[in-house]
């Protein structure tokens, strides 16, 4: 920055923390560079600025801001606060100026030295453009070589932009005008619409709005240095611009002030005592300090830029202003502030800025990954269902062999993943209560107790509490009465003392007479968690980006063909339980014998070691409950074995793998209907490829640019 002079009392305008806030690391290059030579991320020299910002620049018109935010200079303020005569200075170029709205879009200024003059203006189309309408915005190019030709480039543009916008005069496109000079400063600045504070003229209520629309999302970006551009004209509190910028700066960290048209105020009056106060950065007070600038001669609209300059100096020499530093006053001290402030900036943040870079490349891949296949032609969807019945068959054959040693099956938690195992645990369940509650009739030390003590599935399983709740208990005493009745009930051609095999029967199918509501209630138990099963992995092998056909193919395929194996499995149980009703033999005579042994030995002991004391009529009693008990537990075994093995695992786990086996013999027709993509996430895919696509080439470029200088 220029000396300071000697008259004048030099006014800090930074905080004397600076230089924590841009220290960095200082590391030689270690690989190619396009800053060629030794660069320390403490300095920067103007052409090493000047490179940074040509990439940062190419970033900005790729769109990448839409994913990172990039430092910068934003220029904001009121309407006819003076932000484009203050540009107009910077850059040596007449922009549009006057009272109202005259700035209708915001506009991106670069200014690079260059050995001839020329300006390139071109049109960066907004986010709110159809595809069409931005094409044809992409396609302005203008060359110019006189400053003078600006203003009929502009008006082009302008005609440009509303060619598809009807509405309102303000425009969410971006003019980019590239200024390269002899004596050019590396700088890049966007310049705002002004602020509009009420509908006049061919202003509408929508201007208004969309003008404060504008100005938010611009200066809202972390990384931008916001030039806040105040009127001395104007009482500094209705200017709007002031609270925009302590929203979102509060600390006042990155707002720079501008304070212009302080010779339109009456000299020593309280509004010039109110602007000095201003920049003297005691009302509202920034880390970046004011500038002061008088950028017209009035009433000399054909004042040359150096007309401009002297009188500016002459203007600021009076000693009422001898308060503010001469760093803060004038154009000829801007320059050098504002290419401090970028070299800083740039300084500070770049390091960071390729970390986030980095960071949303990581995430914008991620999300991309959980997307899966695209599926907006039939190969693709063709290529996407083999792969989905492919992944669901091997993933669901490991479930359904207990093999867990994948990931997916090694899940903490519920671990519906795990199917073999819950089918297992709740066979062992069925197979136990089965054993407990399975008959009718509940008789100490005989029926409906064994293995109590050491099931550990008896209490468990609520799906068979109301079958606890069933059948009365009683002694092998009371039981034996029970019978009696039933012997006459049943009594035949058979000699007096001798057991009518009807009674056994009898007795048998009355004590059975639970089992197909039990094994029903349990078949319906493992096809809910089959059902839970197939459907976690079908959203598993899917992935979050391709849920949407989830729905038809659950629906199509897996909920139909889970029902029909469902109904296989109970049509198993009734023929079981057929079974049951035949004649009442059995071939396994030795757990038969040990059975009816077991009841025997149990009525010595209930005896004092000695045989009972039967009567005729009793003793066939006996034998019709020992043989009915006796084959009732023979059956039994079989019967848990049978519904577990063979209706439960073969009907309906086993089946599992297959349930996507035949989706790829679907005509490329019925695919489209099942596998399409949805047009949400058709565009949620391009959002996200496009993204990549920016972050990809963002850090190419500081690859290219910074490779191994921090």
């Amino acid at each position: 920055m220029p000396p300071t002079s000697g008259r004048r009392k030099t006014q800090a305008v930074r905080p004397n923390n600076d230089e924590e806030d841009t220290a960095s690391i200082s590391v030689a290059p270690t690989g190619p560079s396009m800053l060629q030579g030794t660069m320390s991320m403490q300095t920067l020299t103007p052409q090493q600025v000047e490179v940074v910002m040509d990439m940062l620049d190419q970033l900005r018109e790729g769109g990448v801001e839409k994913d990172v935010a990039l430092p910068g200079f934003v220029a904001a303020g009121d309407t006819s606060a003076g932000k484009s005569a203050t540009l107009e200075r910077l850059v040596g170029i007449p922009f549009p100026g006057g009272t109202g709205v005259v700035t209708t879009f915001a506009t991106t200024v670069t200014m690079r030295p260059a050995k001839e003059e020329r300006v390139h203006v071109t049109i960066v189309p907004g986010d709110k453009r159809t595809e069409a309408a931005a094409a044809e915005l992409r396609k302005f190019h203008r060359e110019i070589r006189s400053p003078a030709e600006y203003g009929k480039v502009y008006n082009e543009a302008t005609q440009a932009m509303s060619k598809h916008q009807k509405s309102t005069t303000l425009h969410d496109d971006r003019l980019h005008v590239d200024v390269r000079g002899p004596g050019r400063s590396p700088l890049s600045v966007i310049d705002l619409p002004g602020l509009i504070h009420a509908p006049f003229g061919n202003v509408t209520g929508l201007d208004q709005k969309l003008s404060h629309e504008i100005v938010k999302k611009y200066i809202s970006g972390p990384r931008t240095i916001v030039l806040a551009i105040i009127s001395a004209a104007n009482d500094v509190a209705n200017q709007a611009i002031t609270s925009y910028t302590r929203e979102v700066d509060p600390e006042g960290k990155r707002t720079m002030g501008i304070i212009t048209k302080p010779d339109s105020v009456k000299k020593h009056s309280e509004n010039e005592s109110s602007w000095i106060q201003l920049a003297q950065n005691d009302l509202i007070p920034l880390d970046l300090g004011w500038h002061v600038l008088v950028n017209k001669i009035d009433k000399n609209t054909t004042a040359t830029p150096a007309e401009v300059d002297g009188n500016e100096s002459k203007y600021f020499s009076h000693d009422r202003f001898e308060g503010i530093s001469e760093q803060q006053l004038g154009l000829a001290s801007l320059r050098p502030r504002l290419e401090e402030i970028a070299s800083e900036q740039l300084i500070a943040v770049l390091p960071e800025v390729e970390r986030e870079i980095d960071m949303k490349l990581a995430k914008t891949e991620a999300k991309e990954a959980e997307l899966g296949f695209c599926r907006t032609n039939k190969r693709e969807r063709r290529a996407f269902i083999a792969e989905l019945s492919n992944s669901f068959r091997q993933k669901a054959l490991a479930a359904v062999e207990g093999s867990y040693a994948d990931r997916v099956q090694r899940l903490t938690g519920q671990n519906d993943e795990k199917l073999l195992s819950k089918v297992r645990i709740a066979n062992d369940g069925f197979a136990a209560n089965m054993r407990l509650y399975g008959a009718t009739l509940r008789i100490e030390g005989a029926l409906n107790v064994e293995d109590a003590k050491s099931s550990p599935q008896s209490s468990a399983a609520s799906e068979y509490d109301t079958f606890r709740s069933e059948g009365k208990a009683s002694t092998r005493k009371d039981a034996l009465v029970w019978v009696k009745g039933k012997v006459n009930e049943c009594r035949g051609s058979e000699l007096p003392g001798a057991t009518n095999s009807g009674v056994a029967k009898e007795l048998f199918w009355q004590l059975a007479s639970k089992w197909e509501n039990f094994a029903t209630t349990h078949v319906e138990k493992v096809f809910q968690l089959c059902k839970k099963f197939a459907d976690t992995l079908l959203t598993t092998v899917l992935g979050k980006g391709a849920a949407d056909p989830k729905g038809r193919i659950k629906t199509t395929y897996i909920d139909r063909k889970l029902q029909a194996a469902k109904q296989e499995a109970l049509k198993r149980v009734e023929r079981f339980v057929e079974a049951q009703n035949t004649a009442l033999y059995t071939y396994d005579y030795a757990s038969n014998q040990r059975a009816r042994n077991s009841f025997y030995l149990d009525a010595i002991r209930g005896n004092n070691g000695n045989t009972p004391p039967y009567t005729a009529h009793e003793q066939q009693a006996v034998e019709a409950l020992d043989q009915a008990m006796a084959i009732y537990y023979v059956r039994l075994n079989y019967f848990v074995e049978a519904v577990n093995l063979e209706a439960v695992e073969q009907e309906m786990v086993f089946i599992i793998p297959n349930l996507l086996a035949d989706i790829t013999r679907q005509t490329d027709e019925e695919l489209e209907g099942l596998a399409a993509e949805s047009p949400k996430n058709q565009r949620k895919r391009l959002e996200i490829e496009a993204s990549r696509k920016r972050l990809m080439d963002a850090k190419g470029k500081f690859q290219e640019c910074l490779g191994g200088l921090y």
